[in-house]
């Protein structure tokens, strides 16, 4: 967010023209890895009914009979929307092995912390005990007058 004039001017990050240079042309991995799983998703099916619908005309076309070069362009579109499919179910293998990877450096860690001996706790007194320090305000000031009123006044 930028002042030009005296008028607020919004920044992006991605260029302006990014789809300007082919409307039609298949998604790029890296335009993909920027999409979430439910975009990624959605984006799939979208694609999968575009090819659906472009075989559908191809095979009308085939039982009229009709042959002219326009049907190519329905080839070349067949052939973006795979391509695009192929780049969704690259960049979610990418994601699957990155979490694989992370699950077994995870599990790595938790077998080496199990493989450590704990420390004892032998000779620790309940007041040095974690689980009976008092955490709020309300429960130091307790066990203060519990502790006040337990012990016994010598003379």
């Amino acid at each position: 967010k930028k002042e030009v004039d005296g008028e607020m001017v919004y920044v992006s990050l991605e260029g302006r023209d990014t789809f300007q240079d082919d409307p039609a042309r298949s998604w790029k991995a890296a335009e993909l890895r920027r999409k979430s799983f439910k975009d990624l998703h959605t984006l799939w099916y979208v694609l999968l009914r575009e090819r659906n619908l472009l075989a559908a005309q191809r095979e009308e076309a085939r039982r009229i009979g009709v042959s002219n070069p326009e049907s190519l362009a329905g080839i070349k579109k067949d052939v973006q929307c795979r391509k695009s499919m192929a780049r969704i179910k690259y960049v979610i293998n990418e994601r699957r092995l990155l979490y694989e990877k992370y699950i077994a450096e995870l599990e790595a860690k938790r077998q080496l912390l199990a493989s450590k001996p704990k420390p004892t706790t032998t000779g620790v007194q309940p007041s040095q005990d974690k689980e009976n320090v008092p955490r709020t305000r309300a429960e130091r000031l307790k066990a203060r007058r519990t502790k006040r009123s337990s012990t016994p006044i010598t003379v």
